[in-house]
């Protein structure tokens, strides 16, 4: 027990990557079930009803997301690199 051997860094990361594909073609093997479908359109749903009567959000209009690039701009973070 205390002799065995642990795997390898490239091992574990190989590992890891297999279980995400895994994980992946699992998600997208299941087509919805009306369960799903009923969640999904009473959520849609929920949503609407949640945000009636209120402008709808426009981030060209965020006054916070434009001084974050105004500074990103300045600070030369668009520009091409060689």
């Amino acid at each position: 027990m205390l002799n065995a051997e642990l795997p390898s860094h490239k091992e574990m990361e190989a590992a890891q990557l297999n279980i995400a594909i895994i994980q992946t073609q699992i998600l997208f093997s299941y087509s919805n079930t009306p369960n799903m479908n009923f969640r999904n359109v009473m959520m849609q749903q929920f949503e609407k009803n949640r945000t009636y009567g209120q402008s709808p959000y426009y981030p060209i209009f965020d006054v916070m997301a434009w001084s974050k690039f105004i500074k990103a701009l300045k600070n030369g973070e668009f520009k091409r690199k060689k």
